[in-house]
């Protein structure tokens, strides 16, 4: 019994020793391993920093690079941007490549580029290959990329085609400008409002006119109510949605009205008016009745004389 006591002491002793012994030589190939490892760079981070990606505009974006591998630096790094379509392309002043003498081992870097995005731009997402050239420190060359696909915003559209005032007004009384717009766009515009700056009441200084679908049109006939004689500049403006709550403006158009005051003439002078009208048309019909009391007259003189 003692003899198989020590024999099951030696073969629980072995059983904990091994794999204690092999844990620790994992350990050391995996440290050994990624000492000698070559240099990863990719692409980790990117942020719009100006601008806006959509249609037609201009927009700056901030890329963040990492070299991955944390016991090995990167050298000679050239990062190369293409887009995949003419319509994205980099803004002048702006080049395709960057180059970074060294990447330390784990450590970021970061640029900024501009690129201008063409009206014909046919895709939903503005697909970016940012390709990295790099080597390590035994001058052995190496490259990877990262593609990026940031949304594009396809914008609302719309296009004032007339927007007419009237050039003089009354004070207090309503006043027209007549709107006619057209959604030149491809999707829907929602929440579109007049604003006038100036001398007009506090109501009509917002004017909202609705929703207007893709390639529709809008007419209509607004009314403004001013609060100050004398010439008056407004300004007018347009904003509008799309039905991500996107805001869109379209750029003030000023304008002068005259704006005169609504006098009213005393009513005495009023009745005095009248009473000259009526005097007059009684003096004459008095005159008619006389003439017609002389013609009368003289009819029936003539009459008795040839009476007799």
């Amino acid at each position: 019994m003692k003899k198989l006591h020590i024999i099951a002491v030696i073969i629980m002793v072995f059983i904990i020793t091994i794999p204690n012994l092999n844990t620790s030589t994992a350990y050391g190939d995996t440290a050994s391993a990624l000492t000698n490892a070559d240099p990863v760079i990719a692409l980790t981070d990117y942020e719009i920093v100006d601008g806006k990606l959509e249609i037609g505009e201009e927009f700056t974006i901030k890329v963040t690079i990492k070299n991955c591998n944390k016991y090995a630096d990167a050298y000679n790094v050239v990062v190369d941007v293409a887009s995949q379509d003419l319509a994205l392309r980099l803004s002048d002043d702006n080049v395709n490549q960057v180059y970074f003498e060294t990447i330390g081992a784990g450590k970021e870097v970061n640029f900024e580029q501009t690129f201008a995005l063409g009206d014909a731009y046919p895709y939903d997402n503005a697909m970016l290959t940012y390709t990295f050239y790099y080597s390590n420190a035994a001058t052995e060359e190496f490259d990877n990329r990262t593609i990026i696909t940031p949304k594009v915003v396809i914008p609302c559209k719309l296009t004032l085609n007339i927007l007419s005032v009237a050039s003089s007004a009354t004070l207090g009384s309503r006043s027209l400008v007549n709107v006619r717009c057209t959604n030149s766009g491809t999707i829907d515009i929602e929440d579109i409002t007049m604003n006038i700056e100036g001398a007009v009441n506090d109501k009509y200084k917002n004017i909202e006119l609705g929703s207007l679908k893709a390639n529709e049109q809008l007419m209509q006939d607004c009314y403004i109510t001013f609060n100050s004689v004398g010439k008056q500049d407004i300004k007018i403006s347009f904003t509008y949605h799309d039905k991500e709550g996107n805001e869109y403006t379209l750029d003030k158009s000023e304008y002068t009205v005259n704006v005169t005051s609504n006098t009213t003439k005393p009513r005495t002078s009023s009745l005095n008016g009248k009473m000259k009208k009526i005097w007059t048309l009684l003096e004459a019909g008095i005159i008619i009745i006389i003439i017609l009391a002389i013609i009368i007259k003289i009819w029936l003189n003539k009459r008795k004389q040839n009476l007799y």
